[in-house]
């Protein structure tokens, strides 16, 4: 898939996010390193504009162990920190690597960032 068939993907997610499937979510911080960003930065947790959050999501049916579907990277959001590991939220568009997937809880949208992906070890459920 190219850049603009994912932005293509995004734009009709914009005007009308379809039906949604449910998955399980596990999240994680995506914090990339940064040219001069202290290590007490870090353990401190001071925050930049660009980190993000992972959003993984399995299948609603798998167990502990399980590889997941895709990846979904979105704008840090300190409100995704609450959510509780292992939750069932609906998606729209394509969970798949390469494509675009809106992760929907509680009625708030986390638009990705760039086209999910899958890495070569991505984390067990």
């Amino acid at each position: 898939m190219t850049q603009s068939e994912w932005e293509s993907e995004l734009r009709q997610l914009r005007s009308d996010l379809g039906p949604t499937r449910p998955m399980k979510l596990k999240w994680r911080r995506k914090t990339p390193l940064l040219t001069g960003r202290s290590g007490l930065d870090a353990l401190l947790g001071r925050t930049t504009d660009d980190e993000a959050v992972v959003l993984t999501l399995y299948a609603t049916n798998a167990r502990a162990g399980d590889r997941p579907v895709a990846e979904v990277a979105v704008p840090l959001d300190a409100n995704v920190e609450h959510i509780e590991q292992g939750r069932i939220v609906e998606v729209a568009g394509r969970a798949e690597p390469g494509h675009a997937a809106v992760v929907i809880i509680d009625e708030e949208q986390y638009w990705p960032i760039y086209p999910c992906t899958l890495g070569v070890r991505p984390p067990r459920l």
